[in-house]
Formats: C-alpha cells, sequence, structure tokens
C-alpha cells in the first residue's frame, strides 16, 4: 500500500460519493477507486458494484486474489478511513 497521495475519507463521505457514482471499496481501513477495472474484472462487475454499494471490508476477497492482482491494487489506493 504504497501510495503517497492518500487522502482521508469518512464513512458518509464514501457512501454519498457511492450512492452517486460507485466505484469506492474498503479494504480494512483504505479505500480504493476500481472504476477503472469494472470492465475489466474477471468475477464481473456485479460482484464489484455490490461491494461500493455495502462498503463492506473486502480483506477477504483482496486476499483471495493472486500476488500478482494484488500489485495493481495497490495503484487503485486512493485513501485511508476515519472515524
Amino acid at each position: 500500500m504504497g501510495n503517497c497521495n492518500i487522502k482521508s475519507f469518512t464513512l458518509n463521505e464514501l457512501k454519498e460519493q457511492n450512492n452517486k457514482n460507485p466505484r469506492y471499496i474498503l479494504i480494512d481501513k483504505y479505500v480504493y477507486n476500481i472504476e477503472s477495472i469494472f470492465k475489466k474484472h474477471p468475477g464481473g462487475l456485479n460482484c464489484l458494484y455490490e461491494r461500493c454499494i455495502t462498503l463492506e471490508n473486502c480483506k477477504e476477497d483482496y486476499y483471495f486474489h493472486s500476488k500478482f492482482s494484488k500489485k495493481k491494487w495497490d495503484k487503485l489506493l486512493v485513501g485511508k478511513l476515519i472515524e
């Protein structure tokens, strides 16, 4: 998780943004913008869209992916969840 330009988000901010344009997911307290992978994701659009809407912790989903895929996730890191 090496992106230096990360922003702080509250849960309410993420919910508001995702209601307008679903694109953010959470892995632990880190926020990822997955808009660029919606059409490319092998698991399909629905599973990603659902995670954006519910804002569930996608930690298990993240660890399911290969090392190669996880490296791609690092580029999608945009922020950190604050209380």
